[in-house]
């Protein structure tokens, strides 16, 4: 069994020990319950701190997302946008804006308009750019309002 996060990232469930498999569960389980995002949070950080979950381990991140998925459904946040994500790929992996469009071959005034909302950039175009600073678009499912398990 697997879990899958709003970014895609994939956890396997089998790896946990009994202990974190058992919070895996109980979190899942008051998930489906609907739980407020405060009750949700405190629920599993509580038992979180109890075994000294570190913050990098497979289990916290998937309980983040967790909460995450509640936060987006309370509409108390929001899943990022793909300008958001394009900026996070660019400041990861980038010098600065410059350095992404010499190697994108996107213009860098286009660029800072269409990561400001007032221009468009075609998909072609986007993953023309994507593609020459080494990465690609990825289609992913989402739905805040279910776990993202699969067996």
């Amino acid at each position: 069994m697997i879990y899958r996060t709003l970014d895609d990232k994939v956890f396997c469930l089998e790896l946990l020990n009994s202990e974190l498999f058992a919070l895996y569960a109980d979190a899942k389980h008051f998930f489906y319950q609907r739980p407020s995002l405060d009750d949700f949070a405190n629920f599993w950080k509580h038992r979180a701190k109890k075994l000294r979950l570190v913050t990098s381990s497979a289990l916290y991140i998937i309980l983040q997302d967790m909460e995450n998925r509640i936060a987006i459904v309370q509409k108390q946040a929001r899943l990022s946008t793909w300008t958001e994500k394009l900026e996070e790929i660019i400041n990861r992996n980038f010098k600065n804006r410059r350095d992404f469009c010499n190697t994108s071959g996107i213009d860098e005034s286009h660029l800072s308009h269409v990561l400001s909302g007032s221009k468009e950039l075609s998909m072609g175009k986007l993953e023309e750019a994507l593609a020459l600073a080494g990465f690609q678009i990825l289609f992913v499912p989402i739905n805040p309002h279910k776990i993202g398990t699969e067996e």
